[in-house]
């Protein structure tokens, strides 16, 4: 039976670890209460504990200095650190000190059930012959490279993988694969995130799997796992995603993305199941909100819109020509809006970046402005845009992209007032059927800009100005003896002789006919 001693100087903490646990189950018994690390420290060698659950806030001998000291002088002593902060520079010195656990109180009974039964494992191991370990271990390290080059492609034939995985004994009946990305805060320590975590991926699934973890492709933190029941337990599978998301979160280690691949029910799909798994991860660029992507959501998400955006990369373009920064700043959004409605993926998203940047290129080719150093900048956007993870990210590397091309043509031709020429352009071309639309293309904005700033400046909007023209270029045909209503009709650029004599009489109350007649009868 496993001895096992608490510290805490909350005395209802104590009384709630020791009868709100069923000790006797897990094999262990109490030995100790004390209320801070000096006092336990005073009864230790004839306590003798093997497990000890500690606070890290207490007065005298807090639980860190406490977990040296045990490192130091009692290393066969597992420690369990408690505590109701979620900080993880507490965590990260305690893993100094060979603390096996790092678990919150408000975590729940059942964190420190878990940490036990891991401290007894630890401990346990410890125990086994030094053979046996080191026979593990090789073990453990061969299933590791040989999961590696699944995941990378190395061995192609099928008759290779089963050979290599029946002399690694892989004789389970289902797998998984589990796919991570972790966006680490700027002050978590790189050694933290490469080793750290790996075995925390592993510690919180090894309960109900056969678990293995590793980082592949710099980027990507894999753990597969295996089990030989007859049913994969999915549910404990989510379960444990969300928690890990949840406690990683919680000690400030940044954002965490899970890609999950489907059951796998043969090792030769291992490969597949992580690419899988990567695909599902990657819908993290649109929607960076739910954390835990399947496969099953990607066959949901239908690209559409791609003809749209080709269509709001052209008006960027235009826009940047009309040199007014609204007009800029609205094409964009606009852009940005239409790629997040499309469900596209990352890949391909981050191609039309590529694409825009080419143009915009050639914008600045055409008006004799280009970059001196265009290949480094061509190569920095790239690998810019290549790195994001997310819409957020590639909003802010775009958005530089296209308001420095403004800045230079603006500086190179500074600004105009352009009701000048959306003025002209409706006089020369209103009896053509243009739109607002047509006005907009012709003058470089887009038709929401146009719109407003028409109304302000004039009073009226661009279609009632197009209209007004439109009938009093009828009236002065309809003076024309010899033009029929057809052929006023067509003059001002209608072919429908039933709508112009509605449209007509809606402005002047009589029709065509009638203003005719009474022109000539007065």
């Amino acid at each position: 039976m496993y001895k096992i001693a608490i510290v805490d100087d909350e005395a209802i903490m104590r009384r709630g670890l020791c009868d709100l646990i069923d000790w006797e189950k897990l094999n262990c018994q109490i030995v100790c209460e004390a209320a801070d690390g000096m006092e336990l420290l005073s009864n230790l060698d004839s306590l003798q504990p093997d497990i000890v659950i500690t606070d890290i806030k207490m007065p005298r001998m807090d639980g860190l200095e406490l977990a040296s000291r045990l490192s130091k002088d009692y290393p066969h002593i597992r420690t369990i650190m408690l505590t109701a902060y979620s900080d993880f520079e507490y965590a990260r010195q305690a893993l100094r000190y060979g603390v096996v656990e790092y678990v919150t109180k408000s975590g729940g009974v059942q964190e420190v059930i878990l940490a036990v039964q891991h401290a007894i494992e630890r401990i346990e191991e410890i125990q086994r012959s030094k053979s046996e370990h080191i026979q593990d271990e090789n073990m453990y390290t061969l299933r590791i490279n040989f999961l590696k080059n699944l995941c990378s492609g190395s061995l192609m034939s099928v008759q290779a993988i089963e050979d290599k995985a029946k002399s690694l004994r892989f004789e389970y009946s289902h797998y998984a694969v589990l796919c991570a990305e972790i966006d680490s805060q700027p002050d978590t320590s790189s050694s933290v995130k490469q080793s750290s975590l790996v075995d925390f991926f592993r510690s919180a699934f090894k309960e109900h799997f056969s678990v293995w973890s590793f980082l592949l492709e710099k980027d990507y933190l894999v753990t597969v796992l295996a089990t030989s029941e007859t049913l994969f337990p999915i549910t404990f599978f989510h379960h444990q995603c969300n928690e890990l998301i949840t406690i990683l979160q919680t000690m400030g280690i940044g954002n965490i993305f899970i890609g999950l691949s489907n059951v796998i029910k043969d090792i030769s799909e291992i490969g597949n199941g992580f690419h899988d798994a990567k695909k599902a991860l990657s819908q993290r660029f649109l929607d960076d909100q739910s954390r835990i992507y399947t496969n099953q959501d990607q066959c949901l998400r239908e690209t559409t819109g791609l003809d749209l955006i080709d269509q709001k990369i052209d008006a960027l373009l235009q826009s940047l020509l009309s040199k007014n920064e609204i007009c800029v700043q609205e094409a964009l959004d606009d852009l940005f809006l239409v790629q997040k409605q499309s469900n596209s993926p990352a890949e391909l998203l981050k191609s039309q970046a590529f694409i825009l940047n080419e143009k915009i290129s050639r914008v600045l080719g055409d008006q004799g402005l280009i970059e001196q150093n265009i290949y480094v900048h061509d190569i920095s956007f790239f690998n810019e845009i290549t790195m994001c993870r997310s819409m957020k990210e590639y909003i802010q590397i775009v958005t530089p992209l296209v308001f420095h091309a403004f800045e230079r043509l603006q500086k190179e031709f500074p600004s105009y007032d352009p009701m000048s020429d959306i003025q002209l352009y409706i006089r020369d071309h209103f009896d053509q059927g243009i739109t607002l639309q047509d006005v907009a293309n012709a003058v470089h904005m887009s038709p929401s800009y146009l719109a407003r700033l028409y109304k302000e400046r004039t009073g009226h909007t661009v279609k009632a100005d197009i209209n007004q023209l439109r009938i009093e270029k009828a009236k002065e045909l309809l003076q024309i003896p010899s033009n029929s209503i057809q052929d006023v009709c067509e003059a001002i650029g209608m072919d429908d002789l039933t709508y112009f004599s509605h449209f007509f009489k809606k402005f002047t109350h009589v029709s065509p006919r009638q203003y005719q007649n009474d022109f000539f009868h007065k």
